[in-house]
């Protein structure tokens, strides 16, 4: 009769021959789910301190800008009070002038 090989024998695992065999198989899996997790939350972080740094320069850049646009209109404001003096001082002149007539 013809003899099996080795490889067509059925094998019988022991309880450490099973924990080794599920431990072999399941060591890979977990470690690359925990570099996967490992590797999502340095990227979280990494996001959330370029948005923090985006935020930074925006806040810096808007008071910037609310200084420079403060600065602007309280000069056109002082342009027109005094073309608005200039024009009070000429009316006045007219009134006189027409009073003296």
């Amino acid at each position: 009769m013809k003899e099996h090989s080795k490889y067509s024998i059925p094998k019988t695992y022991t309880s450490e021959s099973a924990s080794r065999a599920f431990a072999r198989t399941l060591c890979p899996i977990v470690i690359f789910f925990v570099i996967l997790l490992a590797k999502m939350a340095w990227s979280k972080a990494k996001d959330t301190h370029k948005e923090s740094q985006r935020e930074a320069d925006l806040k810096s850049r808007f008071a910037t800008l609310r200084k420079h646009l403060k600065d602007m209109v309280r000069d056109e404001i002082e342009k027109m009070e005094g073309r608005m003096t200039g024009i009070e001082g000429g009316i006045e002149n007219v009134r006189e002038e027409l009073s003296k007539k």
